[in-house]
């Protein structure tokens, strides 16, 4: 695919052996910032749309955030829950994944708040924005001010109050959120 194509000669897989030098870090954000368009217009394009407007159940949509990209257990926490939910919940085709990790920039676009925006946008204009139940789990550090702490090694992402949080989750329109933050 396009993306596949943009991405050739990133990093490997996760927890792989990989350069965690500032060199590799550098490249690493440079590529990551120029693949997230491609990264995030793949997982919207595999977003399907909810069968409630044909008579069909409720169904649940999900958006799964890692924040701080200096700890791989935040990716992994995602991933593990993304998976759990697809295998008991079925939102495979109805999830997105945002993580910041030196070991998924070649996978999965950056969770900064540009790009929830843009998630939850996305799953907005799949789901019954009525019916259907939207999934939000972010997991990341906290802080004192109620901030969500976004970012990479070398690369600074501004972070994500929880005032903001809810300003975006309003504005996506969609009428039952249920949101767990574990920072």
């Amino acid at each position: 695919s396009r993306a596949k194509a943009i991405l050739s000669g990133l990093p490997g897989e996760p927890d792989s052996a990989d350069d965690n030098s500032r060199e590799q870090a550098a490249r690493n954000n440079e590529q990551a910032l120029y693949a997230q368009n491609a990264l995030l217009a793949q997982q919207m394009a595999a977003l399907q749309p909810s069968s409630t407007g044909r008579g069909g159940a409720p169904q649940m949509y999900a958006l799964f955030i890692a924040g701080d990209g200096s700890q791989e257990v935040f990716r992994r926490e995602v991933e593990y829950v993304s998976d759990q939910f697809a295998k008991r919940y079925g939102t495979t085709g109805r999830s997105m994944l945002l993580a910041n990790s030196r070991s998924s920039v070649a996978r999965l676009p950056l969770a900064t708040t540009a790009s929830i925006e843009r998630a939850l946008g996305a799953l907005g204009q799949k789901m019954d924005k009525e019916r259907d139940l939207l999934f939000v789990f972010l997991t990341s550090h906290g802080s004192r001010e109620h901030d969500l702490q976004l970012g990479m090694r070398g690369l600074h992402i501004p972070q994500l109050p929880a005032k903001r949080l809810g300003e975006l989750l309003k504005a996506s329109g969609i009428r039952k959120q249920v949101v767990v933050v574990s920072a």
